[in-house]
């Protein structure tokens, strides 16, 4: 089962792929050549944006251990061709799984029982095989209860608060926000919104981008209401301030285009010097659970959804209040699960308040909006607000938009000085 499993990964169908890497983990493997096999897979998802390679070429990787391309090269079974065939399979190797953690928990536990010359803590031993139960739940474990009190664990529940461990942030890359937050949580879902050409996209990419140049973070920018070129022609026009027209229709004189080609070429080198990448996923539709499935092995820091209202509902509810209230409810909950900040744009009214759905500033952790009218137009201020906000108290904050050049940045006002743009951020934050 095993076998057929890492084969079903390597050759079956997409969707198949994606629902195997969602389900499984390393404890599914207990034969020691398979086990070291899935490691490979999960570290080439993790490394590597594109998609698994073929089998044959796979077989090379230096991970492998003899016995498993052994078995690889001459497979006693095939992959599995439907999903319901990948579901049953899954509830097979979680099966064994769970038989390997209760044999290993038995075993252990007879052994202290055995041993005369050890006390056994009968409740640590409770404790210990409370936790061995939880462990045995699949898919939608339950979480522990922590009592103050009567039955007293209560240090076990606060010992994060009152640790050293600094929390895990992820800059919003604008010093007018993060020298007041440090920065969004690290499982956060953040709303971005405005009125049509108000520059949402803009804003999202500029973060996007900043996020991975400034603080080595992996970025993936799913733009689902623009094609591959358009938003790459966005980026090159961001990352080489050329202006936006002329990178569009290549308008650019020489000097330009030399411009523009050297910062796509640094660009693509302090990835490679800073192990971090810049992924564009130009997915022309996708649910939330489809999302969630292909990321989640990728363990990309931020996923940017460009944007909110153009996922797809698979129930095709004709209601457009609740289609993005659960759309905000469910992203919030894939941000756990794929441990990643995630990024969404949607659209805003003119009197600031979010279109079609006022359930989304309930599911999300912070939420911008502002107005892009004439007086914005006039002066490139943008205006911050924050409607909804968890974990500190909402303030308003401006920034200087350049949208010729796809350039969202920090408004340098009075009570900024330029220590404050390059201020050091939490040490957490990854890349420093």
């Amino acid at each position: 089962m095993e076998e057929k499993a890492i084969l079903s990964v390597l050759m079956s169908s997409p969707q198949i792929k994606v629902e195997m890497l969602s389900w499984l983990n390393p404890e599914h493997f207990g034969y020691r050549p398979m086990h070291a096999a899935f490691l490979a897979v999960k570290e080439m998802m993790e490394g590597s944006a594109l998609d698994l390679p073929q089998l044959e070429t796979f077989l090379g990787h230096p991970g492998l251990m003899d016995d498993a391309v052994t078995v690889l090269k001459k497979p006693s079974t095939r992959p599995v061709k439907k999903v319901s065939d990948a579901k049953r399979l899954f509830d097979i190797l979680e099966t064994y799984r769970k038989r390997r953690v209760l044999y290993a928990h038995v075993r252990d536990l007879t052994s202290q029982f055995e041993d005369e010359s050890d006390t056994v803590d009968i409740d640590e031993v409770a404790n210990d095989i409370e936790t061995t139960l939880l462990s045995l739940r699949s898919e939608s474990q339950e979480e522990k209860m922590y009592h103050a009190g009567k039955g007293d664990d209560s240090d076990e529940m606060v010992k994060e608060v009152f640790s050293d461990e600094k929390p895990r942030l992820v800059p919003s890359t604008f010093a007018n926000f993060d020298r007041i937050t440090q920065g969004f949580g690290a499982n956060d879902l953040v709303i971005l919104a405005s009125h049509m050409k108000g520059g949402k996209s803009i804003m999202s990419l500029n973060i996007g981008v900043e996020q991975y140049l400034r603080h080595n973070l992996d970025v993936i920018y799913v733009p689902l209401e623009m094609s591959k070129q358009e938003t790459v022609e966005r980026l090159i026009s961001k990352i080489s301030t050329v202006e936006h027209t002329k990178v569009r229709t290549k308008t650019w004189n020489p000097m330009e285009k030399k411009q523009a080609m050297g910062s796509w070429n640094a660009f693509k080198e302090h990835g490679v010097k800073n192990n971090c990448r810049f992924t564009v996923w130009p997915v022309a539709s996708i649910t939330v659970a489809q999302l969630r499935m292909r990321l989640k092995p990728m363990n990309y820091d931020v996923v940017i959804i460009d944007y909110l209202n153009l996922l797809i509902d698979p129930t095709n509810n004709p209601q457009e209040w609740l289609r993005l209230g659960n759309f905000a409810r469910d992203l919030k909950l894939v941000t756990k699960e794929i441990d990643s900040l995630i990024i969404a744009p949607t659209q805003m009214n003119m009197d600031g308040e979010i279109r079609y759905s006022k359930a989304i500033k309930e599911h999300a952790n912070t939420v911008w909006t502002w107005v892009y009218g004439e007086e914005e137009q006039g002066t490139h201020t943008l205006t911050i607000n924050q409607p909804a906000v968890r974990g500190w108290s909402p303030f308003k904050f401006q920034l200087k938009e350049d949208f010729a050049r796809m350039e969202v940045r920090d408004h340098l006002g009075s009570d900024l000085s330029d220590d404050d743009i390059d201020m050091p951020i939490n040490e957490t934050m990854k890349g420093i």
